[in-house]
């Protein structure tokens, strides 16, 4: 199977100028899907699944600008790269352009070397993005791995332990047939008069402890279940967490995340004095649900290693409607974000911490999933009174 470097829809409704990107683009391995008029563009766009998107600026019924706005609309391609194609070098356009959602600019006439230096740029950049955002993601799940084993293993051993009690049970109650059955023969042999037999079974009753092994298995049954019940959840919340295949956006209920991340994230909260959950019935919005998680669970594992030196620890969780969104505000009673550095903390790779103990993509990759959902995140701080992340999100979606 033949591979592409990447897959191209270019836009333009002049058939010549079509025909020479188009060439341009073929002799350098790209697979590329051409098209004259944008609304044929953005009816085939779903289908063709573009890395990159080229469009001429001034086309009828429909221009440049407004077929990057619509294009963006859609859910699957908030982010692709649109390219411009044009002549226009002034500095209104170039801002309109950018205004649309376009990253770049072609110049008309093309030539071959710019036109494919900036395709190539866009889409390793495009790419870089995915594998950095993946890479983070993956690595909060490394994160996460030591606190999940641990919550696993503890209802994993008193499944274990319950067993065993079980397997004694079980003995025992096959030595207590035994034990019965030898009664009931010899009751028949002997003709035992009916007192004895009832004596010879209460004996036995009490040497076995039947009552008592009976009430012990069903208790121990039910703790099994409960432990079993608790490990399922816990491995589909990290898978749940972690599997990349389904981003498509759907209703979602944002208190079930929160409830998703607090699972997910026991580990680092069980360290907390007292974590508060005060979730209001909120209506439903338009999210992908393992993104939302990924946004409050990096935001509480900072809050519990913010907390972790303060003997009242205290993270509280709140939800609510507001003017249309849902809100979300989680605070903690740290030391703080100090002001130097708290217009920094949605910066890529920004980190207050010791070299290896973060990448500091969390909270720029939480700011990045919750723009592309329609919402806003921000925090307020004061120094030794705690930080308090709020995230809105839109309850129309985008």
């Amino acid at each position: 199977m033949e591979q592409f470097a990447g897959r191209i829809l270019v836009v333009d409704d002049d058939r010549f100028m079509l025909k020479v990107i188009t060439s341009i683009l073929r002799g350098s391995d790209f697979e590329v899907f051409a098209s004259e008029q944008p609304v044929d563009a953005l009816e085939e766009i779903t289908s063709i699944n573009p890395d990159l998107v080229i469009t001429d600026l001034n086309m009828p019924r429909m221009d440049g600008f407004e077929l990057c706005r619509r294009i963006h609309e859609i859910e699957r391609f908030h982010e692709i790269p649109i390219l411009f194609y044009s002549s226009a070098t002034d500095e209104k356009t170039i801002v309109q352009g950018f205004a649309a959602g376009g990253v770049d600019f072609v110049s008309k006439p093309a030539r071959y070397d710019e036109v494919l230096a900036r395709v190539r740029t866009h889409i390793e950049l495009s790419q870089s993005k995915m594998r950095i955002v993946r890479s983070e993601k993956m690595a909060a799940v490394g994160q996460l791995a030591a606190g999940v084993a641990h919550e696993i293993n503890n209802p994993l051993a008193y499944v274990l332990s319950n067993l065993r009690h079980i397997e004694r049970y079980q003995k025992s109650m096959f030595e207590a047939l035994t034990a019965f059955q030898n009664l009931a023969e010899d009751a028949a042999t002997e003709r035992l008069s009916v007192e004895i037999v009832q004596q010879r079974v209460q004996s036995l009753r009490s040497i076995y402890d039947v009552e008592l092994s009976e009430t012990e298995s069903t208790e121990m049954l039910y703790e099994m279940e409960d432990g079993l019940n608790r490990i399922v959840g816990i491995v589909r919340d990290l898978r749940d967490f972690s599997h990349p295949s389904n981003m498509t956006k759907k209703a979602v209920n944002v208190n079930d995340e929160i409830n998703r991340a607090v699972r997910l994230t026991n580990n680092s909260l069980k360290y907390v004095k007292d974590v508060q959950l005060d979730l209001s019935e909120v209506p439903p919005v338009q999210a992908v649900p393992s993104q939302l998680s990924q946004v409050f669970t990096a935001i509480l594992v900072n809050a519990a290693h913010a907390v972790s030196a303060r003997p009242d620890s205290r993270i509280e969780i709140k939800t609510a409607e507001h003017k249309g969104s849902v809100v979300v505000a989680i605070r903690d009673n740290g030391p703080g974000i100090d002001p130097h550095v708290k217009s920094k903390i949605f910066d890529p790779f920004f980190t207050t911490k010791d070299i290896g103990k973060g990448t500091g993509l969390g909270l720029s990759i939480a700011m990045g999933i919750i723009r592309d959902h329609g919402g806003t995140i921000d925090v307020d701080s004061v120094t030794d009174s705690g930080a308090m992340f709020r995230i809105r999100l839109p309850v129309n979606g985008r």
